[in-house]
């Protein structure tokens, strides 16, 4: 390989990242492939280590998801306030408007019932 002469100037070195400041103590667990999968899934985007402290010191983490789900039915439930309003409502928006928060209900009860391993399923 031989280096090529280009117009181009070299790019800086880049240094070394800053070591990570230890905030706390470390805990090691064995768990089952499975086990792992399962934390994985069920941690998401927030991570397992911050998951498991939030789950055994705080009571639980609020779900993104269903947050935004509930926010969906307050917009939604707004809408049917405003269309109730007007004298003059043509019966397809409501329906479609309906539909929605039917769709969003059944929606979140499906996450709730996943979240507390149907505890709430009749």
């Amino acid at each position: 390989m031989s280096k090529v002469a280009t117009d181009r100037p070299s790019r800086k070195p880049r240094g070394k990242r800053a070591p990570r400041a230890k905030t706390g103590e470390s805990i090691n667990i064995r768990v089952t492939a499975e086990e792992k999968r399962l934390l994985v899934q069920e941690a998401g985007e927030v991570g397992i280590s911050k998951y498991v402290r939030k789950r055994l010191f705080e009571g639980g983490l609020r779900d993104r998801d269903a947050l935004r789900e509930i926010a969906v039915l307050h917009v939604l439930g707004r809408r049917i306030r405003d269309l109730a309003k007007k004298t003059d409502i043509d019966a397809d928006i409501v329906a479609d408007t309906l539909g929605d928060i039917c769709a969003a209900i059944g929606g979140l009860t499906v996450d709730l019932d996943d979240a507390s391993d149907g505890a709430l399923a009749p």
